[in-house]
C-alpha cells in the first residue's frame, strides 16, 4: 500500500522570482509584483510566507528568486524572526520547473521523502482555507500523486490556465487530472465554465520530494546526470550557474504535470485570485456601493462604477465614469479601459520602446541596505530620500564632482566624515564636502531616513569610489 505524504516534516516552496510587466507601472522589473501591497498593508510575499507558517507541521520555508531580489526578501523576512527559512538564488530566470526542481533537490539532500507545497509569492487567499484544505488533501492523497489545487471557476476567465478532471471522480476530494488548458479564448472559457468539470489552474502544488524528482527524471532526461552543487551560507543558497542553464525553460505544467500519469487536482474551497490583471485587482478590492475599487486615502467617486484607482500619494477624484482603471505612481499614470479583459498590452509596447528603463525600475531604487528615492533634481542639484535599514550601512566612500549635504529626518544616523565619527538624530545636518570620505550606518533596532541634497557640475550614479563595502561591492 502506498503511504500518505509525510506531514509531520513540510517544506514550504516559495517561488519569489516572478518580474511581470502586467501591472505597469506598479509592478517593475525592480519592484515585482510579490513585493507589493495590492491587497492589504503587507506585501503580497509577506501575507505568502504568513499563510505558509499556518501549515501543520510545517519543518522549512525555502524561498527561492533571483538575486537581484535578495535584499527585498530579506527585508520581507524582518517581520518572520521566529521562522525556520532559505533562500535559494537562481542564478538566471528559467521559469516554474527548473525552480520546483532545485529546490525538491536540495530538500532531498536534506531530508528523504520530504513533503513539499509549492506557492506562488504573488496570488491572494485566505489563510485560514488554505491551511484547512492543505490539511484535508494530504490526508487523502499519497506519496505517488503529482498535486495541484483547483479554483472552481466562477466567470469565463481567459488570463487562467484551466485543469480537466475526470467526471467519474468529480465527487472525491482527489480527483484525476484528464488534461490541462492553456488560457483559452472567451468562447471555450464559457463553454468550460458549464460544463462544471474543469478548475483554472491555482499554481499550488503538493508533492513527495523522491517522487517528484524521479517525475523529472522520467519526462525530462537532462535531470538523471544532473546534480547541483549547493552552497550555502547565513540561510542562503547558492548554486552554479552552468549547472542551473541545463535545465530547459518551462513551466512545471508543461515539463512534467501535463506529461505525467500521476496528476490529480483538489478543489481549494476558500476565495483566490491571482491579482494578475487590472480587473482581478478591481474585483478584489471592490466595495459594495458601486463595485468601485480604491488603493489610497485620497480617492473620491460620484456617479461612477466598476473603476479601479490607485494612487497612494495624490487625490483623485472620479465623476460619471464607468469602467477605467487609473493607475497613479510617482513616475507614471496609465488609464486604460476595463471591459476589455486583458492589460493594454500594445500601448505599454509603445512606451516600452520610447523608455524601456520605466520598465526596469521606478523612483524608489533599492539596495542592499535600503533603499533611496528622487525628490526633485535640476540644473547642479538633487534631491533624494534615503532609507536605510536596522544594522545595515553604506559604503565608505567619496565622490568626485559634488557635496552633500545630509538632514536626519528619523532615527539615529552614526555618521562618519573623514576620521571623525558621531551619531546624529532627527533634525541635525551634516555637510560633506567634494572629496571628503563618509559614510552612513544604522547601528540601531530601527530604520534611519535622511533626506540628501546634491550639489555639482555631475551627480550621475557612477561619481563614486568605495573604500569599503559590507555587501562587496566595487
Amino acid at each position: 500500500m502506498t503511504k500518505n505524504l509525510n506531514q509531520k516534516n513540510v517544506w514550504a516552496v516559495i517561488l519569489a522570482g516572478g518580474s511581470g510587466k502586467r501591472l505597469w507601472p506598479l509592478s517593475r522589473k525592480s519592484l515585482p509584483k510579490q513585493f507589493l501591497e495590492l491587497s492589504s498593508s503587507n506585501s503580497l510575499l509577506n501575507e505568502t510566507i504568513t499563510r505558509a507558517k499556518s501549515i501543520n507541521g510545517l519543518k522549512k520555508v525555502l524561498i527561492v528568486a533571483g538575486n537581484s531580489h535578495l535584499s527585498l526578501i530579506k527585508e520581507t523576512l524582518r517581520d518572520f524572526k521566529e521562522l525556520d527559512f532559505l533562500i535559494l538564488i537562481e542564478p538566471e530566470a528559467r521559469n516554474t520547473a527548473p525552480a520546483i526542481f532545485a529546490a525538491a533537490q536540495y530538500i532531498e539532500s536534506q531530508e528523504k521523502s520530504a513533503s513539499i507545497i509549492v506557492m506562488p509569492s504573488d496570488h491572494y487567499y485566505e489563510e485560514t482555507d488554505f491551511s484547512e484544505t492543505i490539511e484535508d488533501v494530504m490526508n487523502s492523497t499519497d506519496r505517488e500523486k503529482l498535486l495541484t489545487l483547483g479554483i472552481k471557476p466562477t466567470s469565463p476567465e481567459i488570463s487562467y490556465g484551466y485543469i480537466q478532471f475526470s467526471d467519474a471522480e468529480k465527487d472525491k476530494t482527489i480527483k484525476k487530472v484528464v488534461l490541462f488548458k492553456e488560457k483559452p479564448n472567451l468562447e471555450k472559457a464559457k463553454d468550460y465554465l458549464s460544463s462544471g468539470g474543469f478548475y483554472w489552474n491555482s499554481g499550488i502544488f503538493i508533492f513527495d520530494s523522491s517522487f517528484i524528482i524521479k517525475e523529472f527524471n522520467e519526462h525530462i532526461n537532462v535531470t538523471n546526470d544532473l546534480k547541483f552543487t549547493f552552497n550555502e551560507q547565513n540561510n542562503v543558497i547558492t548554486i552554479l550557474e552552468e549547472e542551473f542553464i541545463q535545465l530547459p525553460n518551462i513551466s512545471i505544467d508543461y515539463a512534467i504535470l501535463e506529461s505525467s500519469k500521476n496528476t490529480y487536482t483538489s478543489e481549494f474551497k476558500g476565495k483566490w485570485s491571482d491579482l494578475g490583471s487590472w480587473n482581478h485587482l478591481r474585483d478584489h478590492n471592490a466595495d459594495s456601493k458601486g463595485s468601485n475599487s480604491s488603493i489610497g486615502n485620497k480617492i473620491y467617486f460620484q456617479d461612477s462604477s466598476n473603476n479601479l484607482v490607485f494612487s497612494k500619494n495624490r487625490t483623485i477624484g472620479i465623476s460619471g465614469l464607468s469602467d477605467i482603471a487609473v493607475i497613479d505612481t510617482p513616475d507614471a499614470l496609465l488609464v486604460t479601459n476595463l471591459v476589455e479583459r486583458e492589460n493594454p498590452n500594445e500601448i505599454l509596447e509603445k512606451i516600452e520602446e520610447a523608455d524601456k528603463e520605466i520598465f526596469d525600475t521606478n523612483q524608489r531604487t533599492f539596495r542592499p541596505w535600503g533603499w533611496f528615492e528622487s525628490i526633485e533634481s535640476g540644473s547642479g542639484f538633487q534631491v533624494k530620500r534615503i532609507l536605510v535599514y536596522p544594522n545595515e550601512q553604506l559604503s565608505v566612500q567619496k565622490h568626485f564632482h559634488r557635496s552633500e549635504r545630509w538632514v536626519v529626518i528619523r532615527g539615529e544616523a552614526t555618521i562618519q566624515l573623514g576620521d571623525t565619527t558621531d551619531v546624529y538624530k532627527q533634525g541635525d545636518m551634516v555637510s560633506i564636502g567634494q572629496e571628503e570620505i563618509h559614510c552612513l550606518s544604522n547601528c540601531t533596532d530601527s530604520d534611519v531616513e535622511i533626506i540628501e541634497v546634491q550639489l555639482g557640475s555631475y551627480l550621475g550614479e557612477d561619481d563614486i569610489v568605495r573604500y569599503s563595502d559590507k555587501y562587496g561591492r566595487e
